[in-house]
């Protein structure tokens, strides 16, 4: 019955027949639909709270696409993390949806600033356009970017901790996923050794003329993607659904021949709002 109920959760709140969705809500399910249906895995007492989280962190990962140069992203950065500050102060949060909805998380579940602090930290890396010299550097971004957030809502659903593996190998699918979305905005996170060996200019991924060679760095990533969900052993639906989605991401990337142009590449996999549920409730 849980489960039945859960996927009926999903697809009211997808169709929008659900009107008392909140702002939070709204904003992830139409930003953030990946993560906003892994939350619905969770406790439904911890909705909004989650959807404070992942509005906040949508917020800030798009920091780079939203400003036009490194200066004004570091600002905009600073604002977060100045009102985080305040509201850690006891200050009442300024008028901002997210802001006063992420108070509420703070206050309720008693989340320590420092895994704020650190999401913000790693958002500096967009807003300086630098790709990861290594693998290990990119999986290292990947953590960073992940890791706090995954840990946030560990605390708030109560289910689950800290998971590394978890949270690089989610990761390294979504950049991999996104791959032609960074190149047409001059953008890359794929490890500058591995493009290197394969011979590749960020301007040929830029202008998506890396032919044959692309697969093989796309290939290496996954491999290390798949690798760290692997030795991953997430507790919790919402975290058991994560592990099970970026599966799904993956096979799909293999079967398009690790080829990013593929037209599969982004599409859905069949039915996987179901096969995900289903695995969390394993």
């Amino acid at each position: 019955m849980r489960l039945n109920y859960t996927v009926f959760q999903t697809w009211q709140y997808g169709l929008n027949l659900d009107t008392s969705l909140s702002y939070c809500g709204t904003y992830c399910r139409n930003a953030d639909p990946d993560r906003f249906f892994l939350s619905l895995l969770a406790p439904r007492a911890a909705h909004e709270n989650l959807w404070a989280l992942l509005a906040f962190n949508q917020e800030i990962a798009k920091t780079r696409e939203v400003v036009t140069d490194t200066t004004i992203g570091l600002i905009r950065l600073l604002w977060w993390r100045d009102a985080l500050s305040n509201l850690y102060a006891g200050n009442p949060a300024p008028k901002h949806e997210i802001l006063e909805a992420l108070e509420q998380a703070i206050r309720t579940r008693n989340l320590p600033q420092g895994l704020f602090e650190t999401l913000l930290y790693a958002r500096e890396f967009d807003v300086e356009d630098r790709a990861p010299a290594t693998l290990e550097g990119m999986e290292a971004y990947a953590g960073f970017t992940n890791a706090p957030l995954l840990e946030l809502c560990a605390l708030v659903t109560g289910q689950g901790g800290a998971e590394e593996d978890l949270a690089i190998g989610y990761g390294l699918t979504g950049l991999l996923r996104a791959v032609v979305y960074h190149a047409r905005q001059q953008r890359c996170y794929l490890p500058e050794e591995l493009l290197a060996t394969a011979e590749l200019s960020p301007h040929k991924l830029y202008t998506l003329q890396a032919g044959t060679r692309l697969p093989v760095v796309i290939e290496a990533v996954g491999q290390a993607a798949a690798a760290r969900l692997k030795k991953s052993r997430p507790s919790g639906p919402m975290a058991k659904g994560m592990k099970a989605l970026a599966g799904l991401y993956l096979k799909q990337m293999k079967a398009c021949g690790w080829n990013p142009l593929d037209p599969r590449w982004i599409a859905e996999p069949p039915f996987w709002q179901l096969r995900v549920a289903v695995s969390a409730r394993l």
